[in-house]
């Protein structure tokens, strides 16, 4: 089964029961001690974060020379856009959303554009001197963007697909994966990498509080769900115990 090749028979959240049960049993290789310096709020956010941050590992190399273009500024986007920033590339976000576009340029991006915007793809070209990105996110799980990367990548850039769209579609130039050599990877999660991820964030000093748009205490739990479930401006709501 492909679901067991990608996240096991033992995914909480995916393959069991997740966290939110009444009783939740974590196994040992599941627990990673925070090291010094990094906050609570850190902690929480190292599994949105894990998965930006294997996207660029994924990326092949990516460095301060990259210009990177992330399609989508939900929490998977804005880690990718935190993690590139602290590997030094320059970043141009493609988001709707100007409350979004405040966050992602928070956590480092140099530059946003309008992905619906008719001149969406003249704004990226004419931002990356007419070449394209030489690396390309696609965050958003949407067809058309994932189409759209196609157009915004550069020649031999790296494409990796983030989002998830299962058995959506979209017209898309496919003669451009020859026409520019291009490298396409999919991801899944953030496989393997949580100890990374962790150690990266303590040496990086990278603050990801930004994500946190609403904080909870514990007794109003119900009031927490209830806001992510209206508020469709939330990234990220969380709660927040006595202990923290």
């Amino acid at each position: 089964m492909v679901g067991e090749c990608v996240i096991g028979m033992d995914h909480f959240g995916f393959s069991i029961s997740g966290a939110g049960a009444e009783f939740f049993v974590a196994k040992e290789s599941w627990l990673h001690k925070l090291p010094d310096g990094v906050s609570w709020t850190q902690g929480a956010l190292v599994e949105p974060f894990s998965c930006g941050y294997y996207a660029t590992v994924r990326a092949d190399n990516l460095d301060g020379s990259d210009t990177v273009l992330v399609y989508g500024a939900g929490p998977i986007g804005l880690g990718t856009i935190a993690a590139s920033v602290a590997k030094g590339a320059r970043v141009i976000v493609a988001e709707p959303s100007a409350d979004r576009v405040a966050i992602a340029q928070r956590l480092g991006a140099d530059v946003s554009v309008d992905p619906t915007a008719d001149s969406f793809l003249d704004e990226v070209l004419d931002l990356t001197a007419g070449v394209g990105a030489s690396v390309v996110f696609e965050a958003s799980g949407k067809p058309q963007a994932m189409a759209s990367a196609l157009e915004t990548a550069a020649f031999r850039a790296r494409l990796v697909y983030i989002g998830i769209d299962v058995g959506g579609s979209a017209q898309a130039k496919m003669g451009m994966f020859q026409s520019k050599e291009l490298q396409a990877r999919g991801i899944i999660g953030s496989p393997g990498v949580w100890p990374q991820t962790i150690e990266f964030l303590s040496r990086t000093g990278i603050d990801l509080s930004p994500l946190v748009t609403s904080s909870f205490p514990l007794v109003e739990a119900d009031q927490a769900i209830q806001t992510v479930l209206d508020d469709k401006s939330q990234v990220k709501v969380h709660y927040v115990s006595e202990a923290s």
